[in-house]
């Protein structure tokens, strides 16, 4: 907004979760936030919560990013991928072989993961 005017504030997350946690992303339309082991989907123009669903896997301090409507959720040595939407649809878990703590990066269809020891780039073969 020009004059800087609150939309909304977020009521429905705690607030020690906000503090220390990783950057929010959102796909226009909602707003994806993944602290501890809880994700949660808020709406982007009004705040309200859509869901919020108790992850099997504790999230690193790497922020979830979103690249080809697909949602990503770096949790330690493992990346979980979700569809963005209303709904959590789960599409697959991708085990790495170290922890990953650093925000990822996107660039030519690829994605770039900096593990302890390691790069990772994830893409299609060409």
């Amino acid at each position: 907004l020009a004059d800087g005017a609150r939309l909304w504030t977020v009521d429905g997350l705690e607030e020690s979760s906000i503090s220390d946690a990783q950057s929010m992303v959102t796909d226009g339309e909602l707003l994806y936030h993944f602290c501890g082991d809880v994700l949660s989907v808020l709406d982007a123009a009004t705040g309200a919560q859509v869901y919020a669903r108790t992850m099997d896997r504790e999230a690193s301090y790497a922020s979830p990013f979103i690249a080809d409507d697909r949602l990503y959720l770096v949790c330690g040595d493992t990346v979980l991928v979700a569809a963005t939407g209303r709904e959590f649809v789960p599409l697959a878990a991708c085990a790495l072989n170290e922890r990953c703590d650093a925000n990822p990066a996107v660039a030519g269809g690829r994605i770039y993961l900096r593990g302890d020891k390691s790069l990772y780039c994830i893409g299609a073969a060409e």
